[in-house]
């Protein structure tokens, strides 16, 4: 049997139980698992996900007031006016060109939440594109997930695994939320040390913040925001690398004054005509009047870096009642060796932070029985993850999932191509 090792540089792990407080919330999931139908896009033409023969969707879990039919989310016709969190996440080939990809409300451009990401050559991408944002959705609202390629004729477009997910955000006035967003920006950050230095890009508030506002480029903690906070961000990039010595960066989220990254890192290489995407999730502890950024690092000196796109929302997990959660963590490069064809269990897991009616042991969160565990979880996990330099330069396929029970929950599978090991 033949066996790669892969280094894993940082991987996070999180869930999050839609039930106790935030039980009488509405939510919906759908997605594609294990799709190779091939769609045809037109040039600057936006094409919904799902929408080729065999390569629909599939409806996951929905609440009273939505449903799925049509590659789409549905809101129904009794549902009153709600803020919501959603997420996309998209792996999938292309030809090469720069797609945008993106969540469309009721077939409109999309443009709230807009990611994007560059097929660069055929033996090196099956890309992963993760995304995360606010919307306000009322009766008969629908979403879809939609890509467009930026640029020149017809392509052909190959979605593997997918995932939409949606989770409101104003049932409980103890839900403090926020959130801020870099859009359609072409400006090169210069000068990047090899230590970590915030983004200097200004953001833009989101408009749905509950007790949180922004200064330039920090989302600041109110007086009454203090709590746990599931974090996420996502960011679509560029570095002045070139294909044969890309560049090196590390991205990450600090919390509090004069600190850097800890918990909440990633790290990515990219050139300059590879528009990458990067994101992180982890759990957060936050103080009244906290500032909360983005920080960055690069590997070579006075390196230089363009955020295209970037978001960063939180949500407070912490208020009148405490939802059970689990949360495990590694935070620094492991080296694991991994079957062809085989799913192989990642080790190096620790125990992560904040964690109620879920233990961790041996690389598994475990529900703690006779509790409140069970019931319906918003999950996330991210990965930074490349080839170990001694497989050679054959590209190397990997492709990861959860698994409860010992069985994998397909609808979380995500799958990522490299082309060696300086990817």
């Amino acid at each position: 049997m033949v066996k790669h090792r892969t280094q894993l540089s940082s991987l996070l792990f999180i869930i999050i139980l839609l039930a106790g407080q935030i039980a009488a919330q509405e939510y919906a999931f759908m997605y594609m698992a294990n799709k190779s139908t091939t769609a045809s896009v037109a040039t600057a033409t936006w094409h919904t996900v799902g929408s080729t023969t065999n390569n629909e969707f599939t409806s996951g879990l929905t609440s009273t007031n939505w449903s799925y039919g049509s590659n789409r989310l549905k809101a129904s016709a009794s549902l009153s006016e709600k803020i919501y969190l959603v997420k996309l996440s998209l792996s999938f080939g292309a030809d090469i060109a720069t797609w945008q990809i993106g969540i469309s409300k009721n077939g409109s451009i999309p443009s709230n939440i807009l990611y994007r990401r560059t097929i660069s050559s055929a033996t090196k991408d099956a890309g992963v594109v993760y995304g995360v944002g606010y919307m306000t959705l009322t009766a008969n609202d629908s979403i879809e997930l939609c890509v467009k390629q930026e640029s020149g004729s017809s392509a052909d477009f190959d979605p593997f695994h997918a995932q939409v997910v949606l989770v409101e955000m104003t049932d409980n006035s103890t839900n403090y939320y926020g959130g801020m967003k870099i859009e359609n920006n072409v400006t090169a950050q210069t000068g990047i040390p090899a230590s970590f230095t915030p983004v200097t890009t200004t953001y833009s508030i989101n408009s749905q913040n509950n007790d949180w506002t922004v200064t330039s480029n920090e989302l600041i903690a109110g007086s009454s925001a203090a709590g746990t906070y599931l974090v996420s961000f996502s960011t679509s990039y560029s570095g002045k690398g070139n294909d044969n010595a890309p560049e090196t960066f590390e991205i990450g989220i600090a919390l509090g004054t004069d600190t850097d990254p800890t918990t909440i890192i990633t790290k990515r290489k990219t050139a300059s005509a590879d528009v990458g995407n990067i994101c992180g999730v982890g759990l957060l502890t936050v103080s009244a009047s906290d500032p909360l950024r983005l920080e960055l690092k690069s590997a070579k000196i006075n390196g230089e870096l363009t955020i295209y796109y970037s978001s960063i929302n939180l949500i407070r997990i912490t208020g009148t009642s405490t939802a059970p959660r689990g949360h495990m963590t590694i935070s620094s490069a492991t080296d694991q060796t991994i079957s062809d064809n085989n799913f192989t269990t990642i080790s190096g897991f620790s125990d992560g932070s904040n964690s109620n009616n879920w233990t961790f042991s041996s690389n598994a969160l475990n529900a703690t029985s006779g509790t409140s565990s069970a019931g319906n979880y918003l999950v996330d996990y991210a990965v930074s993850f490349q080839k170990a330099a001694d497989t050679g330069t054959d590209e190397a396929i990997a492709s990861f999932s959860l698994f409860l029970n010992a069985t994998e929950q397909t609808e979380l599978t995500i799958k990522r191509k490299l082309s060696d090991d300086s990817d």
